[in-house]
């Protein structure tokens, strides 16, 4: 079976689950530090952060292969 890649938009291309980490983990920065910026308390903010990064990488990971 052939590795499913996506393309970045920057010319290149990268593995399906390499785009799903990336999104998984650049999004879970992003949300984090929202929440401590509005002033959640941190342990709660990194288990929200934790739960949804799953969660979202992985509706991600399984749209992209659907799509491929």
């Amino acid at each position: 079976m052939a590795m499913q890649t996506v393309e970045t938009g920057f010319g290149s291309e990268m593995s399906v689950e390499s785009a799903a980490l990336l999104v998984a983990v650049g999004s879970s920065v992003l949300f984090l530090a929202y929440l401590l910026a509005v002033g959640n308390g941190v342990v709660e903010s990194l288990l929200e952060v934790s739960i949804t990064g799953v969660v979202m990488g992985l509706a991600y990971y399984a749209g992209l292969r659907v799509r491929s």
